[in-house]
């Protein structure tokens, strides 16, 4: 079973819940690409970080086949990008479900 994604902003959200992985921008697989730097719109800026996001992915991945590995067990992947957004946790649970195929 795929992790669900999970909006969680440490400072106002305290600890994960149980099983749930930080993959925000200061983990590993956190997104390097700022909406702000894509920014017309919002939800704009949230998709071409995202995309941008999903070709520095498929990058890491032929780098090192099993950088998704520590994601696997995970009960939620979390990031503070609120869940109405596109968010790089998308792609991840997008990457991880062809894993397990």
């Amino acid at each position: 079973m795929s992790p669900a994604r999970l909006s969680h902003y440490p400072r106002r959200d305290g600890k994960l819940p149980e099983g749930a992985r930080w993959v925000g921008r200061t983990s590993r697989w956190g997104n390097p690409y700022r909406v702000n730097e894509h920014l017309v719109t919002l939800h704009a800026g949230h998709e071409r970080a995202v995309e941008s996001y999903r070709r520095f992915a498929a990058e890491r991945l032929s780098e090192d086949p099993r950088w998704l590995e520590p994601l696997r067990d995970a009960t939620a992947l979390a990031c503070a990008c609120p869940l109405e957004m596109p968010c790089h946790v998308d792609v991840l649970l997008e990457l991880l479900e062809e894993v397990e195929r």
